[in-house]
């Protein structure tokens, strides 16, 4: 059996006997195809048997056929029919396109068989989202995923995929994630695949099917909170195996001081436990839908240090948005007091930022339109949220990031930038130390040498953008978004290395596989780093990082030394081995862009 050729010898009509027609290997005796000059043409009454609904009149004819999660519909005036005697007919190759069904012919013994083709199902790749204190995996999927989810011991998952192929190799992604490190992939058999994921001992999970996609998401989690007092101050202290990423903290009318953690579960039990010592009433700590709440009922006379201390409400306030020009456009400032949630989307000449818990009152504008905006509107969507649209005039990209606790920027980058834009991006940062050391930790290192190589770079006439510029929490998708979003050239991430061999030392530049832009400055900065710092050479290489894989093409990664090996932490303890460091980098940026 073979599939079937729309045209055959027979030049002449009708000889509806001589073809027997299967639907889904079933006979349909009282229906016979039709030849037309080599043209095979099939019955539409055929549908039927696949519940289709078919209207007829005398001047158009309706077919609406439902296959899976599918609609495919014919709407004629003839044009596409046959008519043969009072029954219409379909050509087959109009069949099989117009309804996607499989059409076979057997020659030798003149049959058709007809069945659905079905929706080959097929993992196209993987997302991943980190913002607003989530984790969310997703594995992209054509036709509806079929999926278990296993335990393999803590911090390890196994997702088995069903009936499914993986449509490129994917391998192992190195996501770098305080929660999550790494996801690996494996075509197990013709019809299986297999996602092995590494993260954090403790971390939960839930899986659900979002149209034909599979979403993991994941979760800090934690035991229990202590109450404490400690130097004439209530303290909440907590258990957990994740650790806990930074929290929103205010103050309720009553004097109950909140803290709110999202993206986590809650072990244990619910408690609200009386206390009545001089400092507090009470504490308690819930779970409320994907956040976990903490609450201290505090006495009266804490009242002034806690109102002065924290954020007086859950909703944070913006209080103004000003603009300034610099090198590289017009930057728009806003000043929050508080931590809303935000994100961001591009319709056309309109950007968008829905900042989430958030009101604006009295809200002091002092902006001047540029060549890269020509208009800014505040609009309140609901009781705590609000939307603020920029409209967009002649500028090739934006970058959005957090400059402090409190200040939000958007860098809109002027069309006729003079030089090269670079993105730096300090690994780590806020809740997330990475790699420590016996005295140092990661984040502050790798924030340190992105600062003095932004001013080399700046000081040779070049164009940066810094992720962070202060000790934040940056999330992977806002880092690579930052990139994307902006026009930029080159992205350079800085990150110190660690290792459970404490003798391991020396500097390594990672770029994505099968990227020729990105191995070009691997090796340039490679090599100019050895000459700064005469360490190690542990070479230029491939690897799939997140914000490698997922960014502009001229895109690497570079590790400044271990954390871990004694006398490499010393040496970057010091300011001027540090500076050779940002001094070496640079030296390779400006030899590749030469």
């Amino acid at each position: 059996m073979f599939f079937l050729f729309f045209f055959i010898s027979q030049p002449v009509i009708g000889q509806a006997s001589q073809i027997a027609l299967f639907w889904q290997d079933k006979p349909l005796e009282s229906l016979g195809p039709q030849i037309k000059q080599g043209n095979i043409y099939i019955p539409i009454k055929v549908m039927e048997n696949a519940g289709a609904s078919i209207y007829i009149n005398d001047s158009e004819v309706l077919i609406n056929y439902q296959s899976e999660d599918h609609l495919f519909s014919l709407e004629s005036n003839g044009d596409l029919l046959e008519k043969f005697g009072n029954e219409y007919y379909l050509s087959a190759e109009a069949f099989s396109s117009r309804f996607n069904l499989d059409i076979q012919w057997n020659s030798a013994e003149k049959t058709i068989f007809i069945s659905e083709k079905g929706l080959k199902r097929t993992v196209l790749g993987l997302d991943f989202n980190d913002s607003q204190d989530r984790a969310i995996l997703t594995i992209l999927h054509q036709g509806t995923a079929e999926y278990e989810v296993t335990k393999l011991e803590p911090g390890k998952l196994k997702v088995d995929l069903f009936k499914t192929t993986l449509e490129k190799p994917l391998g192992i992604l190195l996501i770098d994630h305080p929660l999550l490190y790494s996801v690996r992939a494996e075509q197990l058999s013709r019809d299986q695949v297999t996602f092995y994921i590494q993260g954090k001992e403790g971390l939960e999970f839930e899986s659900r099917l979002v149209g034909d996609d599979l979403v993991l998401e994941f979760f800090y989690t934690v035991e229990r909170f202590e109450y404490r007092s400690i130097g004439g101050l209530p303290l909440l202290f907590y258990e957990s195996k994740t650790g806990l990423p930074e929290y929103r903290e205010y103050l309720e009318g009553d004097l109950t001081l909140v803290r709110e953690f999202t993206g986590v579960k809650l072990m244990g039990k619910a408690i609200k436990e009386n206390i009545d010592d001089d400092l507090i009433d009470y504490f308690e700590y819930y779970q409320e839908g994907p956040r976990v709440y903490s609450l201290i009922k505090l006495k009266p006379k804490l009242a002034d240090f806690f109102a002065s201390s924290v954020q007086g409400k859950r909703l944070a306030q913006l209080s103004k948005i000003t603009s300034r020009q610099n090198d590289l456009g017009t930057e728009l400032i806003f000043d929050v007091i508080g931590s809303p949630y935000y994100k961001t989307k591009k319709e056309g000449k309109r950007l968008i930022i829905d900042f989430e818990d958030v009101q604006v009152n009295n809200m002091v504008r002092d902006i001047t339109y540029s060549s890269e905006y020509n208009g800014l509107t505040v609009t309140k969507l609901t009781g705590d949220s609000i939307r603020v649209e920029i409209l967009l005039k002649d500028c090739s990209g934006y970058a959005l990031s957090k400059k402090d606790e409190y200040t939000y920027s958007v860098q809109l980058v002027k069309r006729d930038l003079s030089s090269k834009l670079i993105i730096l991006d300090p690994g780590h940062g806020g809740y997330d130390p990475g790699t420590v050391g016996a005295f140092l930790e990661e984040k502050d290192l790798n924030l340190d040498v992105a600062l003095r190589l932004r001013d080399l770079l700046v000081d040779f006439g070049y164009k940066a953008i810094l992720t962070r510029e202060t000790d934040l929490y940056i999330s992977l998708s806002e880092r690579t978004n930052l990139s994307l979003s902006s026009g930029a050239d080159l992205f350079v991430s800085i990150h110190t290395n660690g290792s459970l061999n404490q003798l391991a030392n020396g500097i390594e530049t990672f770029y994505a596989p099968r990227n020729s832009e990105g191995k070009e400055l691997a090796e340039y900065i490679q090599r100019a780093l050895l000459v700064q710092t005469k360490a190690l050479d542990r070479t230029a290489k491939e690897a799939n990082f997140w914000v490698l894989v997922n960014n502009v093409p001229c895109s690497v990664l570079v590790e400044i030394g271990f954390v871990t090996n004694a006398p490499e932490e010393e040496r970057l303890s010091q300011s001027h081995y540090r500076q050779k460091v940002a001094d070496g980098i640079c030296s390779g940026i400006i030899g590749f862009l030469n």
